[in-house]
Parts: C-alpha cells; sequence; structure tokens
C-alpha cells in the first residue's frame, strides 16, 4: 500500500539504477533483486500497481495479468499475482507454468492461451484498435514522461500495424473510491490476522495512515465508493468494447523518487495530491483487465520510463504479444547499468 518498499521493521530498499531513489512498491524488493541481476525473477503481488509500478521505476517487464488467471488461496477485489522479470519471454513462460483453475478459487479462469510463450510469437495482431491517453482523462503527469511513452506508443502502433483510435478516454478520479474500499477491506483483514497497534506503528506512514483511515469508514462511505467503482467499471468495460482493444499509456507519473520517501506532492510543477504517483494502475485492478508495463526509453536524468499496454479482460495473449514486438523493434537493457547476472 506504498509507492516505495520502505518498513520501520525492515528498512529501505533501494532503486539499482540510482541507490538514492526508490525502486517503486509494493513489490520493489523484488523489482531490486531482478533489476540488479540477482535472481532472473521474482514475484509479485498487484493491487493497484504494485507490480507495474517498481517494473517502470527499474526497467523490467511487470505483468498483472487478467483477475483470475493466477489463481489464489483466497478470494480478492483488487490483487493479482504476477511476477518482474527482464524479458517478455520470461514473463510468458512464468503465465504458462502458474496460469489456470484452481478448485481454491472459483473466480479461477478455465480458459486461456495454450501456450502464453507461443502467442507472444505467433499471435496475429494486424488491425487491431489501439488508443493512447496521456493521462485517462484526470492524471497530472510528467511532461518528459508522456513525451517519451508517447514516442514508443507510435513505434509500437507502427512496429504490430495497429489501427489508431480516435476515441479519447476521459474517465473521472475514482482513486479515492479505490483507496476507501481498498483500505477498509484492508484494514478489517489485517483484525483478523491478530495485527495489534505495535505491530501497526511498525509500517511505514503511508500504510499505516491508509488502515488507520479504512478502520473509520462506515458501510454507507464504503458501498457509495463501491458504487462508483461499479461505475468505472461499466465505462472501462464500454471503452473496450465499443473503442478500442488495446491501450496504451504511460506507467508512472513520474520516475523514482528518494527512497525513504515520502511521495512528491508536486508533479511537473503540478499538484497531484489527488491523483498520486501512481494515477492509472488501480483502474486495470478494479476492472479486472490485464495490463502490462514494459521498457519505454531513458529520461534526461537516465532513469528508465514504462509503457503501460492495457487490454479487454482475458486477452492477458495480447498484452504479452504487444509487449514482445515492441522488444523486438526496440531491445531493453536487461539490467540497470553496472550490475551483471550472478
Amino acid at each position: 500500500m506504498d509507492a516505495i518498499t520502505a518498513t520501520r521493521a525492515a528498512g529501505i530498499t533501494r532503486n539499482p539504477w540510482n541507490l538514492s531513489l526508490t525502486p517503486g512498491g509494493s513489490s520493489g524488493g523484488s523489482a531490486a533483486a531482478v533489476s540488479a541481476g540477482m535472481v532472473p525473477i521474482a514475484t509479485g503481488s498487484d493491487a493497484g500497481g504494485s507490480i507495474r509500478s517498481p517494473a517502470g521505476f527499474t526497467g523490467l517487464v511487470g505483468l498483472k495479468p487478467s483477475h483470475g488467471r493466477i489463481p489464489r488461496d483466497r478470494e480478492t477485489l483488487f490483487s493479482c499475482y504476477g511476477a518482474l522479470t527482464t524479458t517478455v519471454a520470461d514473463t510468458a513462460r512464468y503465465l504458462d507454468v502458474v496460469a489456470g483453475p484452481h478448485p481454491a478459487d472459483r473466480m479461477s479462469f478455465l480458459g486461456g492461451a495454450s501456450s502464453y510463450e507461443t502467442a507472444i510469437e505467433a499471435l496475429d495482431v494486424t488491425g487491431l484498435r489501439c488508443a493512447w491517453s496521456s493521462d485517462y482523462g484526470y492524471a497530472v503527469m510528467d511532461d518528459e514522461i508522456v513525451h517519451i511513452a508517447r514516442n514508443a506508443a507510435e513505434a509500437l502502433v507502427q512496429a504490430a500495424r495497429l489501427v489508431v483510435s480516435s476515441h479519447e478516454l476521459r474517465l473521472r478520479n475514482h482513486r479515492d473510491d479505490w483507496l476507501i474500499v481498498n483500505a477498509s477491506r484492508g484494514w478489517h483483514e489485517l483484525l483478523a490476522s491478530g495485527c495489534n497497534e505495535a505491530d501497526l506503528k511498525r509500517m511505514s506512514p503511508r500504510p499505516q495512515a491508509a488502515f488507520r483511515r479504512g478502520s473509520i469508514v462506515d458501510m454507507a462511505c464504503f458501498t457509495a465508493a463501491e458504487r462508483n467503482l461499479e461505475i468505472l467499471r461499466a465505462e472501462f468495460g464500454r471503452f473496450f468494447n465499443e473503442d478500442a482493444d488495446i491501450l496504451l499509456s504511460p506507467d508512472a507519473a513520474t520516475t523514482a523518487f528518494a527512497a525513504e520517501g515520502p511521495s512528491p506532492a508536486l508533479i511537473g510543477g503540478r499538484d497531484a495530491t489527488d491523483t498520486g504517483v501512481e494515477p492509472l494502475h488501480f483502474v486495470a485492478n478494479t476492472c479486472w483487465n490485464p495490463s502490462i508495463t514494459i521498457p519505454a526509453g531513458i529520461t534526461r536524468d537516465g532513469l528508465p520510463v514504462g509503457l503501460m499496454i492495457t487490454c479487454r479482460v482475458g486477452r492477458d495473449d495480447l498484452v504479452l504479444r504487444l509487449a514482445k514486438i515492441w522488444e523486438d523493434a526496440q531491445p531493453w537493457p536487461h539490467l540497470a547499468p553496472g550490475y551483471a547476472a550472478s
């Protein structure tokens, strides 16, 4: 529940690209380990960007699959398992290994690609409709990041022979509704796990504040937030049904920031309090769409920027195929500068 990986219990995790900066959160440890060459692949979980944001901050591939693609031992409203890797092929093989139905998870998918490793090489995407959004209609974004991601998106459209959709995605900002529902459910799960006040105080400030907020959410507030998220699901579903097959966007609103936090309140000189550094990720979690972040380029300061590819629910094969087309067209460095695989 944080855009950094730092706790009073375990200390600060740092970004191999620049040790003064964060690798993101909450799967920042996974991202740092893969980007530094310590391991070839690391698992993670993503309830609102916790795989994709670290991937963008560390120059990796980060997949949040369709909700239910990878079974879980308990049902969750937003969170999915996934992985951080250096190549799309590694992500596809990971999904081939872990995807599929499981009796412990009634939401787990029965179908899917027979082989994601095959799909990334063979799936025909020619002529599919592709839309670009720099901000989903509401987010405060850094101009340099938007520029880098848009250039990558335009090149991917050409490489994959996609058709550009003229539709402009204009969603309302439901991030606060997502926070209310997520924090409330998280608080009650903490209580059920036996968490006490001393445990809470060992957390970093942002998740601690989120859980405390969740503790005071009443039923009327929770119901109103969930109703607003239902509106978001309907709007996003219509977009993929009527206007586009593929949505391309920047990953995060900014590049990696101070490892110890806090998240910047100003992005590009504008107040980002209401949208944060990860303003777009939660939409795919709320609506259960597959979404992948891949390297788009490098800023003037030498930091990686991510391109996010999101498709309709169930089309994990499509997000992976598009990621592979971009990787073939524009190969990226597998590890942070100065590191080698162990």
